[in-house]
């Protein structure tokens, strides 16, 4: 009887043995996972935020265009023989990170109707970055006006 005794003490030995491991082996593969989860979810919001600041300088490089248009048809209707400039603008006129440019073009219209004007507006300003709208009118210059 001792010596089937002393097996069943084996057993038991070996059945909790197994029992831990499994436990440790359930527990690495939960941490994997969540360890995989919170990756894909730190990989997901760095692309976010990536789309959400080119979607900002979009915008900003569509504004900074529109005011060029803006500053294009004020300046023709005061000057008629105004005939473009380049605009470069720092971060805290954009009240931002970055700086801007803006070139204002005028030339003949093809029909002898006014002033063609186009503006080209780059944001941020540098070539590896930029994101560059561009903005073309025709502007009807009459007699200059003093507004």
């Amino acid at each position: 009887m001792k010596h089937f005794r002393k097996r069943a003490e084996t057993i038991e030995v070996f059945d909790q043995t197994s029992r831990q491991g499994a436990v440790a082996v359930v527990v690495l593969l939960a941490i994997l996972v969540i360890f995989s989860l919170g990756l894909t979810m730190l990989q997901t919001t760095l692309k976010e935020r990536e789309r959400t600041l080119q979607f900002e300088q979009r915008q900003q490089s569509a504004w900074i265009a529109a005011a060029g248009i803006e500053h294009a048809v004020y300046q023709l209707r005061t000057n008629p023989a105004y005939t473009g400039e380049i605009w470069k603008l720092s971060e805290d006129e954009l009240v931002g990170k970055y700086s801007g440019q803006v070139e204002i073009q005028i030339a003949d219209n093809a029909d002898n109707r006014g002033k063609s004007v186009t503006v080209i507006a780059d944001y941020p300003n540098d070539l590896q970055h930029r994101i560059r709208t561009r903005r073309e009118i025709i502007v009807d210059v009459g007699a200059p006006t003093n507004n």
